[in-house]
Formats: C-alpha cells, structure tokens, sequence
C-alpha cells in the first residue's frame, strides 16, 4: 500500500508537519513488510488558494496511487477532496504535542496506532501550537 504524509525536512529527519495544504512536500511512503520512502516531492498546491490547492493535492496524491493519507490535522476542503478520490484518511488518536518524525508515525501506523479520520479534525486554519509554528518556519529553509 502507499501512503502519504505532509512533511518538513529538517535536521537530516523527515517530520509529519500539521497543515496539511500548507505543507512545503509529501512524502510517498510504501508499506509492506516493513516501509520505505519512495518519494519526496513538493506540494503541487502550495502556491494556490482555497479549494484549488486540496484539489491539486488531492490530483497529485492520486496519481501516485496513494491509497492512505497520514495526517496531524486536516480541514473540510482537503478531507472532501481526498475521500471524493477513495482515499482513506489516518490521524492520531491523541494529536502529537511536538513535531514528529516520519519513522515514529510509521511505527504507529504499523502497531494500529493511528484511527481512519470519518470527518475533518483541524481546529482552525492555522498551525495548531507556537511550537510547531517555529518547527514550521524552520523546515521551510529546507524546501527545494
């Protein structure tokens, strides 16, 4: 199966970010037997507005044939935009308080630590905590 996850590189790691339309990359993760990271790629709707960047988000994942998306917190227009293409939406039972690596969500996806999202979880539009929002601007030096 492929997943994929909104990420930050940072630091030499690859972290889970928490906007998901607002993340600088994706990564495409296969998971069989194990994982490996297939590929990292810049966010195609990053520079778009409202609904159009879910849509070419969406488009992108798709077309990769991601079947599963890994998400911190996720809002209505990219939650319908993913499960209108089939794809199945994972989050955290109890969001992260701090940024976390791509190996540790993929630790929990394989242990059935993360629940299929039936609905959008993010609060607001916006970075949910002070301290990922400096994570954030921080991973974004990373940026290709």
């Amino acid at each position: 199966m492929k997943v994929a996850l909104p990420v930050a590189e940072s630091r030499g790691g690859i972290y889970l970010i928490p906007h998901f339309g607002r993340a600088g990359k994706f990564a495409v993760v296969e998971v069989s037997d194990g994982w490996r990271v297939v590929e990292v790629f810049d966010n195609p709707g990053l520079r778009l507005e409202g609904r159009g960047r879910a849509e070419a988000i969406a488009e992108a994942l798709s077309a990769r044939g991601v079947s599963t998306v890994i998400v911190y917190e996720i809002g209505p227009g990219a939650f319908s935009h993913l499960k209108a293409r089939g794809l199945k939406i994972l989050g955290f039972k109890e969001k992260p308080k701090a940024p976390v690596k791509l190996e540790t969500v993929l630790e929990e996806l394989e242990k059935g630590g993360l629940v299929e999202l039936e609905q959008p979880n993010e609060e607001e539009h916006g970075l949910p905590q002070q301290g990922w929002m400096e994570f954030s601007r921080r991973g974004q030096q990373y940026r290709s």
